[in-house]
């Protein structure tokens, strides 16, 4: 039951957590540009263009926020924590994303185009699910990834022998491109590090 507009923030403020906070307004360019957290997941009345963002930002949370707009090249260089499923008005292309990414949530969010091979090397975990517009080959993922969602995925291809060997959990449902023995490869990888494997869309 909070109200009240971004502009109004504390403007020392770093931390700013209003998950579920249905009543707080304002646009992008009010916040704090000291702020280092922004978390507004299901805050459906913040509205502005990524490109107003503070520059300080490390992990943003814009889940179901289908007002925010903008383009992955505006986003700012320091985030290194990226949540922006559902967000339908975000273009862009991976080779644009910030260089030290280590989380990259983009589920459902049908125009973000590009290649595996341009995903930061950072990255560790990666939900491109029902994504159609991200390509390439699975050998090109970086090579420290642990999470893989690429569920209905129908444009990334590649043999499973190609896997991060760091990957500990995958699912390429439906990404019927991906070829490979799924109980060899699961076998082989080290420390028996896979927690989950749906292998359910992979055709031999």
């Amino acid at each position: 039951k909070i109200t009240g507009d971004l502009k109004d923030l504390p403007r020392t403020a770093k931390y700013l957590d209003f998950h579920e906070s249905y009543k707080i307004t304002g646009d992008l360019k009010d916040l704090p540009r000291a702020a280092e957290y922004l978390d507004f997941s299901y805050s459906r009345k913040i509205t502005g263009d990524l490109k107003d963002l503070p520059r300080a930002a490390k992990y943003l949370n814009f889940y179901i926020d289908k007002k925010i707009t903008g383009d992955l090249k505006d986003l700012p260089r320091t985030a290194k924590h990226l949540d922006l499923p559902y967000c339908k008005n975000i273009t862009g292309d991976l080779k644009d994303l910030p260089p030290s990414a280590k989380y990259l949530d983009f589920y459902f969010n049908i125009k973000i185009t590009g290649d595996l091979k341009d995903l930061p090397r950072t990255a560790k975990y990666l939900v491109f699910q029902q994504n159609e517009k991200i390509t390439d080959d699975i050998k090109d993922l970086p090579p420290s990834a642990k999470h893989l969602y690429f569920y209905s995925n129908i444009k990334i291809t590649g043999d499973l022998k190609d896997l991060p060997r760091t990957a500990e959990k995958i699912d390429f449902k439906w990404a019927n491109k991906i070829t490979g023995d799924p109980q060899k490869e699961i076998d082989q990888l080290p420390n028996g590090k896979w927690l989950q494997a749906k292998q359910a869309a992979i055709h031999h």
